[in-house]
């Protein structure tokens, strides 16, 4: 079962494409690893994975809902 699914994630920041056509599946019970440049778009990443930026088109889901929509102790969850 995907705890995290994007699929076809723009996300625009100023005139920089940060994220451009980004899709990813994270699976319960496994280790994933956002690596890459200064700059690259990893922390933006986790800020739309996380809810806390929209992107521009796209989608993002936690449990199969909006991440906005999950309360602190449904994230956590994903943790344990």
């Amino acid at each position: 079962m995907a705890i995290i699914t994007c699929q076809s994630l723009f996300l625009k920041r100023g005139k920089t494409e940060v994220l451009k056509n980004f899709s990813l599946e994270i699976k319960q019970k496994t280790i994933t690893a956002i690596v890459g440049a200064n700059g690259s778009g990893k922390s933006t990443l986790i800020s739309v994975l996380a809810g806390d930026l929209e992107p521009d088109s796209g989608a993002v889901k936690v449990l199969n809902r909006d991440p906005a929509q999950c309360s602190l102790s449904e994230l956590c969850l994903l943790y344990t």
